[in-house]
């Protein structure tokens, strides 16, 4: 994740008291500031934590980490100047560093052009070998054809706990649950849950997807995750379970009113960028709301965005016989070649 959230001991809230005293007692500590930026953005007060996040950066501005952290903000705001004049300032501290690499990759994902993000998305690979940017680039060489590159990303998850991701991207779902179970996860390990979730999901096994989300409680205040809420929402619909969906989707929906009234336009999303409308696209399909969710993608395409995970993600296999669908993937293929945002569902 591209959020760095502090570490700290006991609740949240009773750190708050303790973090603003800290800024009392010296208005220019700039970690105090970052600290109380995380806490506000952990508790969904993503105004007040871009504040903080702000005067964090404007006390230290050669602090990498709380440049990432104002980055992250303002491309949530859709502020994609302001984006690029924090991105271009920390490239001048250390162009190099792996915080400096993950804003700039920010930063062509959410406004600038494919072959970009493309390229920098290769060398955050070779560098750092980042789970999330290896998937994503697979998928992207996927979208263009490239097999042999697939291949290539893809090789160094095998005979490892992420090699059912490797038969994910290969489109091998069989292999990919034949895979998985040979890497039991534990139930502390959040990621690795999550991403279990997403393959089972991504496979069809709706019923084992519901088991790691009632662990990871994914819809509840504390834990909550709008991506994760609504492919729970999904799995429950699939499984039978319309009022539990229901229950999701709610809950999502009311994240999006949330993130809109703090000036969130857009979302992390499956290690991606996407406007909230994209979530909202999402909600609609699980209803079963297909023409206003074809709707939403129009104007997505529109403004030259790719669905990167498309081939193998199962919310498409809904639009799929849709009259539309064809024609608009058609046409988002052509914005490979032009500016474009870069999305999963």
């Amino acid at each position: 994740s591209m959020h760095f959230i502090m570490m700290m001991e006991g609740n949240l809230d009773e750190n708050f008291p303790y973090l603003r005293r800290a800024i009392e007692l010296n208005p220019s500590f700039a970690r105090a500031h970052f600290w109380l930026g995380n806490a506000l953005e952990t508790e969904g007060r993503y105004d007040e934590a871009f504040s903080e996040f702000n005067s964090a950066h404007l006390l230290d501005p050669q602090e990498l980490l709380i440049g990432l952290a104002l980055a992250r903000s303002h491309a949530d705001r859709g502020e994609f100047a302001e984006l690029k004049r924090v991105v271009e300032d920390m490239a001048a501290i250390d162009e190099g560093h792996e915080l400096t690499v993950i804003a700039q990759q920010l930063f062509f994902d959410s406004s600038q052009e494919y072959a970009s993000a493309l390229m920098l998305r290769q060398t955050t690979v070779d560098q750092f070998d980042d789970f999330d940017d290896r998937i994503l680039l697979a998928m992207e060489q996927k979208r263009l054809g490239l097999t042999e590159d697939i291949f290539s990303s893809v090789a160094p998850l095998i005979d490892s706990d992420l090699e059912p991701w490797a038969y994910v991207v290969l489109g091998e779902m069989d292999k990919a649950i034949e895979s998985a179970a040979a890497y039991p996860v534990s139930a502390a390990n959040r990621d690795a849950l999550t991403r279990r979730a997403w393959i089972d999901v991504f496979a069809g096994q709706f019923n084992q997807a519901l088991i790691y989300y009632d662990v990871l409680d994914v819809c509840e205040s504390e834990s909550f995750n709008a991506s994760d809420c609504l492919y729970s929402a999904f799995a429950l619909r699939k499984a039978g379970n319309t009022l539990g969906s229901n229950a999701a989707l709610a809950r999502v929906r009311e994240e999006i009113g949330r993130w809109r009234s703090t000036g969130v336009k857009y979302h992390n999303h499956l290690s991606s960028f996407a406007p909230l409308s994209y979530l909202e696209a999402g909600s609609l399909l699980v209803e079963g709301n297909v023409d206003e969710a074809i709707n939403i993608y129009t104007q997505l395409i529109d403004d030259g965005y790719v669905f990167i995970f498309e081939y193998i993600d199962p919310f498409f296999a809904e639009l799929r016989g849709h009259s539309e669908w064809g024609a608009l993937i058609e046409l988002s293929l052509i914005h490979i070649s032009e500016p474009t945002r870069l999305l999963s569902i």
